[in-house]
Formats: C-alpha cells, sequence, structure tokens
C-alpha cells in the first residue's frame, strides 16, 4: 500500500462499499451507517492523501486556583468544555474536553479563532480569542486556564416527563447541575404537580410535602458536579383527554 487512512467512528457500526476517483485528485467514498435500527446513508469526500481534514487543534482546559495562569500542581482538569474553532462562517469546528480536560479539534487549512465557551458570566478566562494559523497536516496546541469571576454557585435543572395516561402512572426525570465555581450549599429542589397528579415514590425522598409542592434535599453539590432524581406520579381517571398537565421544577 501506498497508504493507509482509518475513517468514521470507532463506536458507531459503519460500511464504506464504494470509492470513486474525483477530478481533484480525492476521492469520495460512499456506504451506510447503523444508528436506532435504521440505516443512513455515508459519503465522505478526501483529498488525493485520503485526508478529510488535513489540520488538527488541540489542548487542555483546566481550573487556574493558583492564579498564575498555567497547569501547576493543584490546578485541575475542566470536562465538558466547548472549545470553537473560527474561520469563516463555513468553516466553525468545535471540540469538547474529556476527563482529563483535554480536547482535540480536526479542521481545514487556514487561519482561525480559537475561543473556549464559557457556560456562564461567573467564570473568566486568562487568554480567550487565541489566533492560529493552521497549514497542511500542520497541529496547533492551545490550552485554556479557567478562573473564578464570581465565587459562587451556579445552578441549573432542567426536567422532561414520559407521556400522560389516564388511571397510569408516568415518570419525571430532572437532572440538576452546579456550573459555578464555589460550592452550593444544602441545595434543594421544589417539584410543583399539576392538581391531576399524586405523587408516588422517587429516587430522593422528599423532605416536605405541602399540597401539590415537593421539597428534595439535596445536600452540598461541589462546583461542575451534576445530579439526578426521577419521580413517579399517577394520572387521574378523571380527566378529560387532551388536556394539558403541567409540572414545573425550581433549584436553590
Amino acid at each position: 500500500p501506498v497508504w493507509e487512512r482509518k475513517i468514521g467512528r470507532d463506536n458507531r457500526a459503519e460500511e464504506l462499499t464504494k470509492l470513486t476517483a474525483c477530478p481533484d485528485g480525492g476521492y469520495l467514498v460512499g456506504g451506510k451507517y447503523f444508528s436506532q435500527m435504521i440505516n443512513h446513508a455515508y459519503v465522505v469526500k478526501t483529498d488525493v492523501n485520503g485526508i478529510i481534514k488535513p489540520g488538527r487543534i488541540f489542548g487542555n482546559v483546566f481550573r487556574d486556583y493558583d492564579l498564575d495562569c498555567s497547569d501547576t500542581p493543584g490546578d485541575l482538569p475542566l470536562q465538558n468544555r466547548i472549545v470553537r474553532a473560527f474561520r469563516d462562517s463555513t468553516h466553525v469546528y468545535f471540540g469538547t474536553t474529556d476527563a482529563l480536560g483535554n480536547y482535540a479539534i480536526e479542521c481545514d487549512t487556514g487561519n482561525y479563532v480559537i475561543s473556549l465557551i464559557l457556560p456562564n458570566s461567573y467564570w473568566d478566562v486568562c487568554a480567550n480569542d487565541v489566533p492560529v494559523s493552521i497549514s497542511y497536516l500542520d497541529t496547533a496546541v492551545v490550552d485554556f486556564a479557567v478562573q473564578a469571576a464570581i465565587d459562587c454557585p451556579y445552578m441549573t435543572v432542567e426536567h422532561a416527563i414520559t407521556s400522560f395516561w389516564l388511571c397510569d402512572t408516568a415518570m419525571l426525570s430532572i437532572d440538576y447541575c452546579n456550573y459555578g465555581p464555589a460550592m452550593a450549599t444544602n441545595a434543594y429542589l421544589e417539584v410543583t404537580l399539576d392538581s391531576t397528579l399524586t405523587y408516588l415514590s422517587s429516587t430522593i425522598p422528599p423532605s416536605s410535602i405541602v399540597g401539590n409542592v415537593l421539597s428534595f434535599p439535596l445536600g452540598d453539590i461541589a462546583s461542575e458536579d451534576c445530579g439526578h432524581l426521577d419521580i413517579v406520579v399517577d394520572v387521574d381517571c378523571d380527566e378529560e383527554p387532551g388536556q394539558v398537565i403541567w409540572t414545573a421544577v425550581h433549584i436553590y
């Protein structure tokens, strides 16, 4: 072989069966990938060397506890942070940090601005919007030292609900996170149920039930930590089909 290239994802069933040479010397490869019980069309365009994206940008995102803008002992990696590489409106690429704070972005050649997207205004970064120039088969390393701008917790919560059927049970799935730099002490949830719903059980026992309002203690939630709560409710048998049923969740 003159060269070999690995194409595709390790965690997805893929099959490339057609290969066509293009006028520019590259190749068009076609096939399918299998996802959620469905076959999807799959087309890949490479250059003459079988490369899809000839540039690579990688780096590390970490919590800079000692405020020296460098990765030193005691600093900790930040997971699930989004890094953006912007060249123009049609060349924008993204990467997400792993458990070690590392990210990698494959891109085309050109001049880029590399930015860390902060989750909220409680965070700051030593140097952001870093310009880099990527040539063919070139790499660039851009690290981000993240510091606390407002040393407070920043709590978020969202919930989803299964379908409601009369005289049946339903489940509320609640996810919450602390996206602030500081620990949230004695955090708790308040869940308001529609009058047509009756509380049955939950993965965290409620600390109080007042009417249709339930309180759930969460304890202390460290910075970057998240949690989950499921609530099972019973749906009233006497309601009309098509009626709107609502729930509300707040975190404190």
